[in-house]
């Protein structure tokens, strides 16, 4: 059993657990309109705004204002449709990664393929939290570090300075974090309006230098490659493989190139709509319908907004701030609009924005911790593929919190590093909102070939942004090679486990057998591959263990069928009660695996005995990896292992309880004695008594009043 099982303070806190053992949460419990929900989501879109321009500038130079207007074209044209469609079909908040998990259900052989998807899609869906929470403290830091205001004599590492903002994210959500929707709207609201008034505060300056404008669009209606690659080179090497170095021409088609291969590295603007999705259940409603139609109208706010800040600060950043300063060291890396603001509108100013932007930016974080810790017990724990402690938060957020200390130290707590993998998560997450859109409304022939374009918009996106920037790919390959093997040794660890949900009777006269044989004597049950009636008259068990000599015992047959997908890990069974021909008969539908399903039927009704034939020949390996995957393989062998774990589990939790006991007990005795001092010895007979009469009594309550386990008959 995992320790995090156990009953001292160290594990109860760590399973979020009052003393009384009720299990706290983190969670909002309330509702609120969609215009409040939208600064939740805000929080994760909106705090972008904080790097992307300097980002935007380092990828496309003076191109980057045009790159952006096709940013929120796919925006409006893809992201927004996609999502809404995606809002129709998971009005719960799932996600599009749910919506594949059911609509690829049965994919492959007997479901593992529709598994095998939603585990890679988990992976990059890791990537885009891990890469949010990392990237967001390191931009954060950059506001610190580069602020007038901040002490010379107080500078550290950049890598110590963001990971102790991880660490502090990470603190405040062991303790637990409850109205995240009040915080965002305080954070988020004064965050824009600050933003509009620097893009507004720009636009004036630029209006009194027209200068700017016409030296601007000179370089773009002369545009030439060499110029604006050469211009790149000398704010920041580029990479050989940067899409840059691909364009060798001028002219307006060339423009238009280079914006198309530019624009990958812009995809990051679009980050928030899996967040938007998500944050559903918390969107105030009186019907489904409403909710739909609230986060729809989420969607399409939040992208006006974050379009006319994308815009504006592309605009205002581009023409009056020096390109040197986008490079590394420069005043405006990493955070361009802090610069002009500070440029435009003083030090106090600026330092109000930095601390705005520092706060929203750290609340950014938590949003994705909220999101990880939303979407991995949702789905790896239903799967079997993970410990048990995964379920619970505390442990799952000092994981996570490791994992970004960890990304964070390898990427040295560079912004702009980590642009390509944050890049790359939203990415393939969008590609799968809209590859599971298509598959959702396959049935209408041009829904079908819209949401099939924009699947095919956002593949090329993410293979240009692979190809130039693979650091993504090999984070989201490392997450999802963790997540399989991992998941394959939690599945293979937990197989033993019985993996019934729970089990419905197929009609009332089952039930009333069933209740009928729990009363009788050494009933055995005898599993059988099928249960007609030449299989139980010449049941090998049957017949030579004598089972039914001088009718002491109640033979009962059992037959099992699997579920069409056996990748699941627990489903509940159906079961059906009948007698034939003087036999009573069980058959059991929808069962993972035939072992689990047997233990499970025999505990349940309490049998005496299980007789199994060594029905399955082959190797060792063979056999587990069918039991594993297919839940077939040597039944008799997996039924013997379920036994064992299941009386190792009890013994554990009689010793558990006999350690807390005794405990107990030497505690009371301790205090028994201190009183004795001062009694009589008639009270001290009549306190001892009644100390054991105590004892007896809370002794009675340690022992276990469980069935004992079928005895298990293996029969060669």
């Amino acid at each position: 059993m995992s320790s995090i099982s156990g009953g001292g303070s160290v594990a109860r806190w760590m399973r979020g657990e009052s003393r009384s053992g009720t299990q706290t949460s983190a969670q909002p419990d309330h509702q609120s309109p969609w215009w409040q929900t939208l600064w939740l989501t805000g929080v994760d879109y909106f705090s972008s705004l904080g790097y992307a321009p300097s980002l935007a500038f380092l990828a496309a130079g003076y191109v980057a204002p045009l790159a952006t207007v096709l940013l929120v074209l796919v925006t409006f044209f893809a992201a927004v449709p996609v999502y809404s469609f995606v809002a129709k079909h998971s009005h719960q908040g799932e996600g599009s990664i749910k919506m594949i998990e059911r609509l690829t259900t049965g994919w492959g052989r007997l479901g593992w393929l529709g598994k095998s998807v939603v585990l890679a899609l988990l992976g990059f869906a890791m990537t885009d939290f891990v890469i949010t929470i990392t990237l967001s403290a390191a931009d954060a830091t950059l506001h610190i570090v580069e602020n007038p205001y901040w002490p010379e004599r107080w500078q550290v590492s950049k890598v110590v300075l963001t990971a102790g903002l991880i660490l502090v994210l990470g603190a405040i959500f062991l303790k637990g974090f409850r109205e995240a929707i009040g915080i965002a709207m305080i954070l988020a609201i004064p965050y824009m309006l600050m933003n509009y008034f620097i893009i507004a505060t720009g636009i004036v300056a630029i209006r009194k230098r027209p200068e700017l404008v016409d030296a601007w669009w000179a370089k773009i209606d002369n545009f030439d490659a060499a110029h604006l690659r050469e211009m790149l080179n000398a704010i920041d090497p580029i990479h050989a493989l940067d899409p840059v170095n691909w364009i060798q021409g001028s002219g307006t088609l060339y423009l238009v190139s280079v914006c198309l291969l530019v624009f990958p590295k812009l995809a990051l603007g679009m980050s928030g709509f899996e967040t938007g999705v998500s944050v559903m259940p918390l969107v105030r409603a009186k019907t489904p319908l409403a909710r739909i139609a609230g986060t729809r109208k989420l969607l399409v706010v939040a992208a006006l907004m974050m379009s006319v800040g994308l815009m504006g600060s592309s605009i205002v950043t581009t023409l009056l701030i020096e390109p040197a300063a986008f490079g590394n060291g420069g005043g405006a890396h990493g955070r361009a609009l802090s610069y002009l603001a500070h440029q435009l509108s003083g030090h106090a100013f600026g330092t109000v924005y930095d601390v705005t932007t520092v706060a929203i930016l750290w609340f950014a974080g938590s949003s994705a911790m909220a999101g990880l810790l939303n979407i991995i017990p949702r789905y790896l724990p239903r799967f079997g593929m993970s410990p048990a402690w995964l379920e619970y938060r505390r442990p799952l957020v000092l994981v996570i919190t490791g994992v970004c200390l960890v990304v964070n130290w390898s990427f040295d707590a560079d912004v702009e590093a980590q642009g390509g993998a944050y890049a790359t998560g939203v990415l393939v997450l969008m590609a799968s909102g809209a590859f599971a859109v298509m598959l959702a409304e396959w049935d209408s022939v041009r829904l079908r070939w819209s949401f099939g374009v924009i699947l095919a918009v956002f593949v090329y996106v993410l293979v240009v942004n692979v190809i130039e920037r693979p650091d993504g790919i090999r984070i989201a390959g490392i997450f999802i090679a963790t997540i399989v093997i991992a998941s394959l040794w939690s599945r293979w660890y937990r197989v033993s486990e019985l993996r019934v949900q729970d089990f419905k009777f197929d009609d009332d006269a089952s039930k009333k057998l069933w209740n009928e044989l729990i009363e009788l004597p050494q009933v055995v049950v005898i599993p059988l591959r099928t249960c007609d009636l030449e299989s139980r008259r010449t049941a090998v068990a049957r017949n030579l263990l004598h089972l039914e000599v001088e009718n002491k015992t109640t033979p009962v047959f059992l037959h099992i069928t699997l579920t069409e997908d056996t990748s699941n890990f627990a489903s509940p069974i159906h079961v059906k009660l009948r007698k034939n021909e003087g036999d009573i008969v069980i058959e059991v539908r929808e069962a993972v695996a035939v072992a689990n399903a047997i233990a499970y039927v025999a505990i349940e009704l309490q049998a005496d005995e299980v007789v199994i034939g060594l029905l399955d020949s082959g190797t060792p390996v063979v056999n587990a990896l069918m039991y594993l995957l297919f839940g077939t393989g040597e039944v008799g062998y997996a039924v013997r292992s379920i036994f064992m774990k299941i009386r190792d589990e009890r013994l554990a939790g009689e010793i558990h309880a006999r350690k807390a006991f005794d405990k107990k007990r030497d505690v009371r005795e301790n205090e028994l004695l201190k009183a004795m001092v001062d009694a009589s010895p008639e009270q001290r007979v009549e306190m001892s008594a009644k100390l054991f009469r105590d004892e007896e009594a809370a002794f009675q309550g340690v022992i276990t009043q469980t069935n004992p386990l079928p005895r298990l008959i293996l029969v060669g």
